[in-house]
């Protein structure tokens, strides 16, 4: 026979061991619970991970078809302004020449015009000098 004092130690402890059981078995599964969380969460950073590395091959991509766009206008607006150019030089020869037959016609004109001037005030004497 066993004492009564013993078989109620024993009992404890039996009671202690099964709540140590109760205590591990519940350990184990809050643990398997934080683990299958970290590893949602793992998934859900890498998930956000490639989502922000896809918009950024995208922001860059844009970008660059932005700059290549800047640079095709950038080459018009310049083929635009040579034209100009061009077409105020052709322009401006033009409107020279003009100017230039203007001048010609003004001076001779002129020249004619101080001719007859000359040749009313002095034609009375060539006249009388040519007479005699």
């Amino acid at each position: 026979m066993t004492d009564p004092i013993t078989e109620k130690r024993l009992d404890r402890i039996e009671d202690v061991i099964e709540r140590l059981t109760n205590i591990s078995a519940d350990l184990n599964k809050m643990l398997a619970v934080q683990e299958l969380r970290l590893t949602q969460q793992e998934k859900a950073v890498l998930n956000i991970e490639n989502i922000v590395e896809h918009r950024r091959e995208e922001y860059e991509k844009k970008i660059q078809t932005v700059y290549d766009d800047m640079s095709i206008e950038d080459n018009h607006i310049i083929e635009e302004i040579e034209k100009m150019r061009k077409e105020q030089k052709e322009q401006h020869k033009v409107l020279s020449d003009k100017m230039t037959a203007l001048e010609k016609i003004m001076w001779m004109y002129l020249g004619g015009f101080s001719v007859i001037v000359f040749l009313i005030s002095y034609g009375p004497k060539i006249l009388e000098f040519l007479g005699k």
